[in-house]
């Protein structure tokens, strides 16, 4: 019976049907079947857990001595009210689906008023009276993963509902947390509570409407230490112990566990600047993590934990997240970012990247055995190899921004960029058609050519570090001699980070495609939109200090000047452009006055636009010449493409052969034809308008005058530049009529030469 009262229940709030009983009545239905002692006080109470293996797991590790395992009696007489068809695990799930649903209707704005209002008294009477808190957290520790997971999502929505419409927070959640947390490692069983308030703090950060800052003030200032305190407990551990070199141990899902709630404490670090030392121990420190990577841990923490640095240090909140530049403008970032980037350096070297066994087992989807016939052999994993290049390079960026001279960062700078060639050579796959790679230059392109988010932040850190070297090269000396030039570009080529070779061999990976530019262009996925902004102003301050770029620009453009008005094209015989100096009172016409076609031609443009727009329509119409408006076709890519490219009057097989293409008749096909070809042909209102504009220029007339100055003006040569001016100024004629009249006026126009 309560089974299809909960399915009918379930159904009305799916489609958002209003609640028509009691909140009492949906109360007791949503109330969970877990019994509690009366002898015991709110925590302190006996919890009666069903699974379906009949396993249960008590909270006593969490300090809560109280809970106890029930007996077979004591779980069949807490369902003894329940259906028989029905297992009690299922009901308890439906009960939990019910609970995450209700509180998201409720959060949704879309829903109405009163019904959000009745979802919010139902909550209340859940727990206050029911007391469903305390039973969600006797639920997390059950072994059946599934209820487990379900009741650590649901008891996350209560809490986040009550942060949200009440601005307080759950007492008996706050108390079991603090508890479990604090009494880690004697408490091993960690992982149920963390999943909860890293779903908390994911919540607060998707909110679009409370103001974020308040609620995680409120959420994380009573756990603050506590949480500080368990990073140095759980980090802090020997992880020699078997219990860390399996992924499906308790130890290892307490890291991974662990390090979900870093990442959401890094999101809420980038985006809320909060005073708060939980938010800020992973950038302080360190240290503790890659002590834990070089370990002899499992390599799939090893790895999550590398992502999690990789994101700190390009500030990536989230994966939809765009990295940027927030440290410059939030102080206290900047320095966590700082002390993370020492941390880094200092413990990081080639010695410590030799540790991590990036040559892993290959995975397949379904399993870790490679399928039959496949002899591809598992090279290095490329993810983590991208991964902990990018968190070195970065780390060098913001040290090294940070610096004052060049003898500061020079030599440690060398060191690194060696020992990083040194490991991304031994560990780039190689394959029978790769090239050797000669120029340094090139390993990052080889490198990161996969991934190129990660590819252009690398390389507008090693941008941002050879843009700070050549500034605090200039600054020491202001006249840097050749040589001292030359000994520059050799080290940067060298330490493969010269950016003009990094973007060379970029272009050559990519064939020199302007498309895949134009993508990066465009994208808010990389920063290369950033990346070129700044190796353009780099460029264009190299370009003005250079007076021999100049100065070859300049006669570059002389000698395309004399190219142009080169005599021959534009003089007769034995005419030169010295015949055209002015001399005796004579003023010739020069080469600079053509460049008055480009206006006269324009306004030509305007007098045909009005001509035709409110001469030709209006006296169309008084002479009875209809606008008949042809019928456009269906749009359709494949038909217009081949009108286009193939034929417009495709035969009868090709006719059919579209048809089938298109998954249409034949008729419709030739329809689509007939009527695009109709478009085609100008109507006659059009051909009227052509008709009127030609007898608005008074073609024939100006032909006669061209004919009348070549035989009968005495210069020559004042003459031809009189019909060059004349003829440029019917190019206009070109760009408006498809050419049909442009033909016949340079016909009228050079006829009288013959």
């Amino acid at each position: 019976m309560k089974m299809s009262l909960l399915q009918q229940m379930y159904k009305e709030v799916l489609v958002g049907i209003p609640l028509a009983k009691e909140s009492h009545h949906y109360t007791s239905l949503l109330n969970l079947c877990v019994e509690q002692s009366p002898e015991r006080d709110e925590l302190c109470n006996r919890m009666h857990l069903p699974s379906t293996d009949g396993g249960i797991r008590s909270h006593q590790d969490t300090d809560m001595s109280d809970v106890v395992v029930p007996t077979t009696d004591d779980t069949s007489n807490s369902f003894a009210n329940m259906n028989s068809s029905f297992c009690p695990r299922e009901v308890m799930l439906l009960q939990l689906t019910l609970i995450k649903m209700m509180v998201a209707k409720a959060e949704s704005q879309e829903i109405e008023f009163n019904m959000r209002q009745k979802y919010c008294e139902i909550f209340v009477l859940l727990l206050k009276e029911a007391k469903i808190d305390s039973k969600l957290i006797c639920l997390l520790g059950s072994y059946d993963q599934l209820l487990s997971h379900m009741a650590s999502k649901s008891l996350a929505s209560l809490v986040y509902f009550q942060l949200k419409e009440e601005n307080t927070l759950n007492v008996t959640w706050l108390t079991f947390s603090l508890k479990t947390l604090s009494g880690f490692p004697v408490n091993t069983h960690v992982a149920e509570c963390l999943w909860t308030l890293t779903t908390i703090i994911k919540d607060i950060l998707k909110d679009k409407v409370l103001p974020k800052a308040g609620i995680l003030k409120k959420l994380l200032a009573p756990l603050d230490a506590v949480l500080e305190g368990f990073y140095n407990s759980i980090l802090f551990h020997h992880f020699d112990s078997h219990h860390y070199t399996s992924p499906y141990s308790e130890a290892a899902n307490n890291l991974i566990s662990f390090i979900d709630l870093l990442e959401a404490l890094l999101a809420s670090r980038i985006e809320l600047e909060l005073p708060f030392r939980c938010q800020r121990v992973l950038f302080l420190k360190v240290s503790y993590v890659l002590n834990l990577i070089s370990s002899s841990i499992h390599y799939l923490i090893k790895k999550l934990f590398i992502m999690l640095l990789k994101k700190c240090v390009l500030c990536k909140s989230r994966e939809d997240a765009g990295s940027g530049s927030l440290f410059l403008q939030n102080p206290s970032l900047y320095e966590d970012m700082l002390a993370l980037s020492n941390a880094i350096l200092q413990v990081v070297n080639l010695t410590w990247l030799n540790q991590i066994p990036l040559s892993e087992k290959a995975s397949y989807f379904g399993g870790s055995e490679a399928p039959p016939g496949d002899d591809t052999q598992g090279g290095s994993d490329q993810t983590v190899l991208r991964a902990l290049s990018l968190v070195v390079l970065k780390a060098l960026e913001f040290k090294f921004q940070n610096s004052a001279t060049e003898a500061e960062i020079k030599g440690d700078f060398q060191s690194f960029m060696s020992e990083l060639l040194i490991f991304w050579r031994s560990h780039l796959k190689s394959s029978p058609q790769s090239h050797p790679v000669v120029h340094h230059c090139e390993w990052l392109s080889l490198i990161f050519i996969e991934q190129d988010d990660d590819m252009w932040e690398a390389a507008k850190a090693l941008l941002l570090i050879y843009l700070k070297f050549d500034r605090l090269r200039h600054d020491a000396a202001n006249n840097l001699s050749q040589k001292e030039e030359e000994t520059w570009n050799f080290l940067t080529h060298a330490s493969g980070y010269n950016p003009h070779c990094i973007f060379l061999f970029f272009l050559e990976k990519i064939a020199f495609d302007s498309t895949v530019l134009l993508d990066f262009l465009i994208s808010s996925e990389t920063c290369f939109l950033e990346y070129l902004h700044s190796k353009l102003r780099y460029l264009k301050d190299k370009y003005y200090e250079s007076a021999a770029i100049i100065e070859s620009m300049a006669h570059i453009l002389k000698t395309l000047n004399s190219w142009f008005w080169w005599e021959n094209i534009w003089m007769p015989v034995n005419v030169t452009w010295a015949h055209f100096v002015d001399r005796d009172g004579l003023v010739f016409p020069k080469p600079h006055q053509l460049y008055a076609t480009i206006p006269y031609a324009i306004v030509l443009l305007i007098i045909r636009f009005f001509s035709e727009r409110y001469v030709a329509i209006p006296l169309a119409k008084a002479l009875g010449i209809k606008n008949v408006r042809r019928v456009k076709p269906q749009p359709n890519p494949v038909l217009e493409s081949y009108f286009r490219e193939c034929s417009k009057h495709p035969s009868q097989s090709e006719i059919q052969g579209l048809a089938k293409k298109c998954n249409c008749t034949v008729r419709l096909v030739e329809k689509w034809f007939r009527r695009r070809r109709n478009l085609e042909i100008p109507t006659v209102l059009r051909k009227f308008q052509e008709a009127l504009n030609r007898g608005f220029t008074t073609y024939g007339r100006r032909g006669l005058a061209i004919r009348f100055r070549l035989y009968c003006h005495p210069n020559i040569g004042t003459t031809w530049l009189r019909l060059v001016f004349t003829g440029l100024s019917y190019l206009h004629l070109g760009l408006t009529t498809r050419g049909r009249i442009f033909w016949l006026m340079s016909f009228i126009t050079w006829q009288p030469l013959g």
